[in-house]
């Protein structure tokens, strides 16, 4: 192997290990969200009874949904629209587990939300409060979930 081969395969070593042994690329804040969302999770998984609901509020700088969401053996099982009680489809609606994962996702992503704040039920784990902003110089693209009225 001469020198040139021996640099580049250093190289290529070098840029493969930077890309896959960081899960995230960390700012402070983060960082600390992160490691919120780890500890609520293991919490969750202590806590987590694979039957349960809650009422999950989408608002936006337009409007806000919110829809009442029963969970049976981890699975969706029935959605219903809280402002009016009109069932919805199953695939309207997202487990405690799923919102864990689009929360995983969101701290991934890059680039990153410009503000992105979670607030964990201090007993049970599940997120109560998200808020997400894409892009703090944007407008109207701020969004947040709400998780109430849950109970096992």
């Amino acid at each position: 192997m001469n020198i040139l081969s021996f640099f580049k395969l250093i190289l290529l070593l070098v840029v493969a290990l930077s890309v896959t042994s960081c899960r995230y690329i960390l700012t402070s804040d983060l960082k600390e969200e992160v490691e919120k969302l780890d500890a609520a999770k293991i919490l969750w998984s202590q806590k987590n009874t694979g039957s349960y609901q809650f009422t999950k509020t989408y608002a936006c700088y337009c409007d806000a949904v919110s829809i009442t969401i029963f969970v049976a053996n981890n699975q969706v099982s029935q959605v219903i629209d809280a402002n009016n009680g009109e069932m919805l489809s199953l695939d309207s609606a997202d487990t405690i587990d799923e919102i864990f994962s689009w929360i995983d996702k969101q701290l991934s992503e890059i680039p990153y939300p410009s503000k992105f704040d979670v607030i964990y039920d201090e007993e049970n784990g599940y997120p109560v409060s998200i808020y997400r902003d894409t892009d703090e110089n944007a407008s109207d693209d701020e969004t947040s979930i709400s998780i109430t009225e849950f109970s096992f």
